[in-house]
């Protein structure tokens, strides 16, 4: 899979959501098949989804060498997601 198909299909999936209102793309190709998506998302809430991926589709499938997921609402990281811990910290969970 080409990398620009990768990042139609994750454009496509994102504008199915009803619940963004408001959302930001950047996509930087650096080879056919290799390429860095960034996308920030804004829900009906006020809260906010920024995502990061570098991502390799060579295989046929994607491959992320590097990500990062970070969920904000009222100014608060509620959590990150990131490589290469792999793990979920949540610093302000929902009471």
């Amino acid at each position: 899979m080409l990398i620009s198909t990768y990042f139609a299909s994750l454009r496509q999936h994102l504008s199915q959501f009803p619940t963004i209102t408001e959302m930001e793309i950047s996509e930087k190709v650096r080879t056919p098949y290799e390429g860095y998506f960034k996308a920030r998302m804004l829900f009906r809430d006020g809260s906010e989804l920024s995502v990061r991926e570098y991502v390799s589709t060579i295989t046929g499938s994607p491959h992320r060498f590097s990500f990062s997921y970070h969920y904000f609402k009222h100014a608060l990281l509620i959590f990150r997601y990131s490589h290469p811990s792999l793990t979920i910290n949540i610093l302000h969970p929902e009471k």
